[in-house]
């Protein structure tokens, strides 16, 4: 009986993946529980081997190109594992649309598949190599180097399709990623483990603010990988050079995907997450960069025109289904749990899993619906005047409906103006809703707050949120920026509709210039917490009031500049845990007071 039980342990041991036997041990040892990566290649591996090969293998129904629709893999295949074709192609399984059909990426670029070819499911799923040992390193979206250093030794491999971390997985987002441009960090702040796309029309100055986000982590125990996909030769070269020349090409990893197809540039998104992934899992704060996150989205388009136009397609647009507590179209939840695989695979971990982060920024070039609709916003609060009505208004001289018509038509130039910017951009605004919803907040940007001649840009404040509440703000900043966002609406709000004559009205508007200037962000421009912290609170305090809106910048950094040579206890006090708001506020008012007396007295 002994004899016959230990016997049945062995071969119960056998059946369980090498790898499986390795975590548990390690987890027995150690008491580190495994990655999510390596929770999701483990529990992957386990239903391949009980998998038959009747079950692993279909049919493609249709091919286009480096997509295919594929027709009779079992239901239980899980995504992101190999595929092989029956004409040698190879590929990898990214996404289901019902129970029959699955769409497989061709990830050999030189072979193509063709409609009636078998496709078998592999026993492996398909790996990224990653490891600390890219970092500094510049390949391309099959890992090979492209900056002419020799190979690249990465130290693991993981999973390209890994499932996004689960509520136990995680903790709460508490620390802030200080990016270093003044009104993200004032306005809309970035905490470790936050997704946030940047979202603006073309030419407004948001991969320049990605980049120089880079740049700030080079000294914050952040490292970095930024993809770059679709970017000009000329445009890269200098966003290396910068990286370089700021010294934070050491600490980040840089996956460049050219002007290739949006196949290639998908897999280079997916390469750079996974480097970022690891980097999480080893207890490591990363920060995600993606340059233009196109290619996901037009990857979706053309994987559904393929799947409509194939005879055994079973989704509609039509059909509602309840996806995630909401009534959307069959089509719209396949399409969020795409897009959700990606981007929500940002996480700040749970302590026993080492308390990594991954922070993912991406760029997206389109317009919200709140911004194109913003004419008709207008229109509506003041009543739906419309040239029509002005006209047969009674009791208006004609002075005043010639000044009613003239405001009509300059807004429905404006409105005309945002709707073209919305067309010629490259994702409609309804993508831009639904990733603005799968997101902890937005950056906005705007064409109107862009200056080419100097490349200042300033985020919108009405538009500009995040959902992480001040959690995320910084130390230094929490006190003095908690509250602007809220100030700054309602001056706008005064704006719009209060009285231009009240005096009240007329000090707040002078503010707020003062601010929305002192927010501006040039290039390269690394504005520090304390300069914030310090610049906020003189403008909202008046100390700012006779100085021009346009020298406001200047005067801060001066002001920092002094308090840094003759009052380094205020910075000390600033910085520090033991000091109350009260009196960090008494201290910046009794140290700018004796500066403007010294100034005054021309000490």
């Amino acid at each position: 009986r002994t004899q016959s039980k230990t016997m049945a342990a062995r071969l119960a041991h056998a059946h369980v993946h090498p790898t499986h036997r390795r975590r548990c041990w390690r987890v027995k040892c150690t008491g580190t529980p495994p990655s999510t990566s390596e929770k999701a290649e483990e529990e992957a591996q386990k239903v391949l081997e009980a998998l038959d090969d009747g079950q692993r293998r279909g049919k493609v129904a249709k091919a286009h190109q480096q997509l295919a629709i594929v027709h009779g893999v079992d239901m239980d295949v899980p995504l992101g594992v190999q595929l092989k074709f029956e004409k040698g192609a190879k590929g990898m399984l990214l996404m289901r649309f019902d129970y029959t059909n699955a769409v497989a990426l061709i990830t050999s670029q030189d072979q193509q598949v063709s409609a009636g070819e078998e496709v078998e499911a592999d026993t492996q799923l398909y790996q990224v190599e990653v490891g600390k040992t890219l970092l500094g390193r510049v390949v391309d979206h099959n890992g090979k180097p492209l900056d002419g250093k020799g190979e690249v030794f990465p130290n693991s491999a993981i999973p390209m399709l890994n499932a996004q971390p689960d509520v136990g997985s995680r903790q709460k987002i508490h620390e802030n990623l200080h990016t270093g441009l003044c009104g993200v960090d004032a306005l809309a702040p970035i905490g470790r483990g936050q997704t946030m796309p940047f979202i603006g029309p073309k030419g407004c100055g948001k991969s320049q603010a990605l980049v120089d986000a880079v740049c700030a982590q080079k000294d914050a125990g952040v490292f970095c990988v930024y993809a770059s996909l679709g970017q000009p030769e000329e445009e890269f070269s200098e966003f290396e050079t910068l990286l370089r020349n700021s010294r934070a090409m050491s600490n980040t990893a840089v996956v460049r995907v050219g002007n290739q197809s949006k196949t290639q540039q998908f897999l280079g998104l997916c390469r750079a997450l996974c480097i970022a992934e690891h980097l999480r899992d080893q207890g490591e704060h990363c920060l995600l960069v993606v340059d233009d996150f196109t290619a996901p989205v037009q990857l979706w388009k053309e994987a559904w025109k393929l799947y409509q136009g194939n005879e055994t397609s079973r989704m509609s647009e039509e059909k509602m289904i309840e996806y995630e507590g909401m009534m959307v179209s069959e089509q719209m939840a396949i399409r969020r749990q795409f897009i959700s695989m990606l981007i929500q695979r940002a996480a700040k971990m749970n302590d026993q899993l080492g308390a990594g982060s991954l922070t993912f920024l991406m760029a997206v070039e389109g317009m919200p619906a709140s911004i194109v609709s913003a004419g008709q916003g207008k229109l509506a609060s003041k009543g739906g005047l419309s040239a029509e009505k002005v006209r047969s208004l009674r009791g208006l001289n004609e002075q005043q409906r010639q000044a009613l018509l003239s405001a009509i038509e300059e807004r429905e130039l404006e409105e005309d103006a945002k709707a073209a910017l919305a067309e010629e951009s490259k994702l409609s605004t309804d993508y831009i809703e639904e990733l603005k919803s799968l997101s902890d907040g937005q950056i906005v940007f705007d064409r109107s707050t862009y200056d080419p001649s100097t490349r200042e840009t300033q985020i919108l404040s009405r538009e500009s949120l995040s959902r992480i509440g001040n959690r995320a703000f910084h130390p230094v900043i929490r006190d003095f920026a908690s509250t602007l966002r809220l100030d700054m609406n309602q001056t706008f709000d005064e704006q719009d509709f209060g009285d231009p004559n009240n005096p009240i009205n007329s000090k707040r508007q002078l503010k707020l210039q003062q601010v929305n200037q002192f927010l501006r962000q040039r290039p390269e421009d690394h504005v520090l917490p304390e300069e914030i912290a310090i610049g906020l609170f003189t403008v909202r305090n008046g100390y700012c009031n006779n100085v021009k809106a346009q020298e406001i910048k200047q005067h801060i950094k001066g002001l920092l500049r002094q308090i840094q040579a003759g009052h380094p206890h205020v910075l000390e006090a600033l910085h520090g845990t033991s000091t109350d708001t009260r009196t960090r506020e008494e201290m910046l008012h009794a140290t700018i007071q004796s500066l403007d007396q010294d100034r005054l007295a021309g000490v």
